[in-house]
């Protein structure tokens, strides 16, 4: 795949996160690398690198049990405690094989 092609070689590191809004439990994935780039600016090549960040993922994530109103703030707290490591790990496992990350 492009990212993987992309940052091969190159500094960079994958971002996860997770976090839950109005009950629903979210992944997100993003690669974060840098890129080089040689920009051609009054018949003169420059250098530059830039930090690429590319979303690669973002799911939500089932929750245990519907015992809530969505819409209770207070949900985002007490609903965070089903978010188990196994979750992300399977998502996670998914993911990278799908953009041919390896770690």
């Amino acid at each position: 795949m492009r990212i993987a092609h992309e940052m091969k070689g190159t500094k960079g590191s994958i971002m996860y996160d997770g976090w839950t809004r109005n009950g629903t439990n979210y992944i997100g994935i993003y690669a974060l690398y840098v890129k080089a780039r040689t920009i051609l600016l009054e018949s003169v090549e420059n250098y530059h690198e830039t930090v690429q960040s590319t979303l690669i993922s973002v799911s939500p994530i089932a929750l245990e049990s519907d015992n809530h109103d969505k819409y209770d703030s207070a949900a985002d707290t007490k609903e965070t405690n089903s978010f188990k490591p196994e979750v992300h790990v399977k998502h996670f496992g998914s993911v990278s094989e799908i953009f041919g990350l390896e770690f």
